[in-house]
């Protein structure tokens, strides 16, 4: 049971950042953000 939970976190950390990654570039044109603005709306 806790290795299934282990694995279900990391596949919802590893789904998490690629949905970020692949947005990262919408949100940087849309929101006007700068490199720096956008590294602190993924790492939020």
């Amino acid at each position: 049971m806790q290795l299934l939970a282990l694995a279900a976190g990391f596949v919802m950390a590893a789904v998490d950042a690629t949905v970020v990654n692949v947005a990262g570039r919408t949100l940087q044109q849309r929101l006007g953000l700068g490199l720096s603005q956008l590294t602190w709306v993924v790492d939020g």
